[in-house]
């Protein structure tokens, strides 16, 4: 066998050994991604259920609220219905829900 017959041989027998690692590598990742997969929308769908459920005070307009905050404006409760929210309660329907809708002051009732 010639030198460049040599040369030609290893270079066949890398490539062969290439495409069959590859292959097998192929094969082994598949059940991987598939895991990371599931994994990945589990994780979305336990972010969406810990979502900021949580009463966040008087409302600001310097503070920004969250799906699922409520905030006390003017005597009621308000209900955020989207993330990133810096509008008024009750100017903006959409951004927010009346949760829980002022009473009249009792006599004798303190501010």
């Amino acid at each position: 066998m010639s030198p460049e017959e040599r040369q030609h041989l290893i270079e066949a027998i890398g490539v062969t050994i290439a495409d069959e690692v590859e292959r097998e590598v192929t094969r082994r990742l598949e059940p991987i991604e598939k895991e990371l997969g599931r994994l990945r929308l589990e994780l979305e769908h336990a972010v969406l259920r810990t979502r900021e459920y949580r009463f966040a005070g008087v409302w600001s307009d310097r503070a920004t609220y969250k799906q699922g905050n409520t905030v006390q404006h003017q005597g009621s409760t308000w209900h955020c219905n989207c993330d990133d929210l810096k509008t008024m309660p009750g100017t903006d329907y959409v951004g927010w829900t009346l949760q829980a809708k002022r009473g009249a002051d009792a006599p004798g009732a303190r501010s």
